[in-house]
């Protein structure tokens, strides 16, 4: 049967796809603490018609690429969130990655405020279907507005990511210092684009630069006693 061509196509539907930034237990430990905050360190996906679209830096060519739903590589899976059905077809969809490829060269990838988050901002809105979560994307906000400041305090910060969490109570000591000696940042995308394939390896901003940042927000966190130590978190205010 070809079906009745009077009743609509069925839309797709969209979803977002969230995950802890890299694999350290550091960092899952962080985004369990400052998510009670309404934020946290986040890689996005938008999944539509089975494909998972993202982007990330690369030195040649567009940063968006493909992988499998819930599968992109160097992270640590977290949640989906219903974004709701699309209108788009999926040739339009297509020549919507195509447009995007073009206004997403990998090079242009900036740890704060060009990432994979404002991207899938943008190719949401571009679906139809409007914002990504708030909290998804509003950790760069935050940190930007912050990384000025990083380097005239930095002294008095704690001195090493696990400090930091430590400080927080996100972690002990013992699992700080384990995952950081064992934790590593490996992201090799598969950048197949919106009909060609390949390969890439990570190569550009590294995930250092981030976790300086965050070990300032969460002396910041600390100091402004958002996070208490003996008692867990106070109010939002």
């Amino acid at each position: 049967a070809t079906g009745n061509p009077y009743l609509p196509a069925p839309r797709a539907q969209v979803t977002l796809h969230v995950y802890d930034l890299g694999n350290q237990l550091e960092l899952q430990a962080l985004n369990d603490v400052i998510g009670k905050l309404g934020t946290g360190a986040f890689h996005c996906g938008v999944e539509v018609f089975g494909h998972e679209f993202s982007f990330d830096w690369r030195s040649q060519g567009s940063g968006i690429f493909m992988c499998p739903p819930k599968k992109s590589e160097g992270h640590h899976y977290r949640t989906s969130i219903d974004m709701g059905p699309t209108d788009l077809t999926a040739a339009k969809i297509d020549d919507l990655c195509r447009t995007l490829r073009r206004q997403w060269p990998g090079r242009s990838y900036n740890l704060l405020n060009r990432n994979c988050c404002p991207f899938c901002d943008e190719f949401c809105i571009g679906l139809g279907v409007g914002r990504i979560p708030p909290w998804t994307r509003n950790l760069a906000g935050a940190a930007s507005s912050l990384k000025d400041a990083y380097g005239n305090v930095a002294a008095a910060a704690p001195q090493t990511f696990s400090e930091a969490l430590v400080a927080l109570g996100g972690v002990d000591a013992g699992e700080a210092r384990r995952s950081s000696q064992h934790g590593e940042y490996v992201h090799s995308s598969n950048d197949v684009g919106v009909l060609s394939s390949g390969s890439a390896n990570h190569d550009g901003p590294g995930i250092e630069e981030s976790l300086g940042l965050l070990s300032f927000i969460a002396f910041i966190l600390t100091t402004w006693g958002a996070v208490d130590r003996t008692r867990g978190l106070h109010g939002t205010g």
